[in-house]
């Protein structure tokens, strides 16, 4: 029997419009249906505002477990909530209405979404350990410890060489 993972209510619930990151990173999937392949391992869903993404996204991950194509048209049979179909039907308005518009490739614009992604989810882990830093009474090695993680982590992201220190 097909996997079934998309929940839905008994109650409809307004489903929220997609945010921008979330509707440019789909309607690139949807232009080029070979980085939904991509997309579905590379993608936390903790990444996504709306429950919207959430529920695309798991429906491109149910049609690669089943081996299916990842293309607009086996996502818009695989979903049967009605309110998702609407927002894949607009997104694919959209895109064809400004096909020859962009100046991006579906390639260029998928990169540099999920390098957003990346860095927003790098600046939430780092709040996180800010708030963690701030919140327990950790000894003051444990502190220095995290404190400096954080910094090389940085560093390694903004590509920046690590300080010789002087012994």
């Amino acid at each position: 029997s097909p996997r079934h993972s998309i929940q839905h209510p008994t109650q409809p619930t307004q489903l929220r419009p997609l945010a921008s990151l979330e509707r440019d990173l789909f309607e690139a999937l949807i232009e080029n249906p070979d980085l939904a392949m991509t997309a579905v391992e590379a993608i936390d869903p903790d990444w996504f505002e709306t429950n919207t993404a959430k529920m695309l996204l798991s429906a491109y991950q149910d049609l690669e477990f089943d081996g299916q194509q990842l293309d607009i048209d086996s996502v818009l049979l695989l979903v049967e909530n009605e309110q998702l179909k609407n927002q894949l039907v607009t997104l694919q308005e959209r895109i064809s209405r400004r096909t020859s518009e962009l100046p991006q490739t579906a390639e260029q614009r998928y990169t540099a979404v999920m390098s957003r992604f990346q860095e927003l989810a790098f600046s939430n882990e780092q709040t996180k350990k800010i708030e963690q830093l701030a919140s327990e009474l950790l000894p003051e090695d444990e502190e220095v410890a995290i404190l400096e993680a954080m910094i090389a982590e940085a560093r390694t992201k903004h590509g920046i060489q690590s300080s010789s220190k002087p012994n």
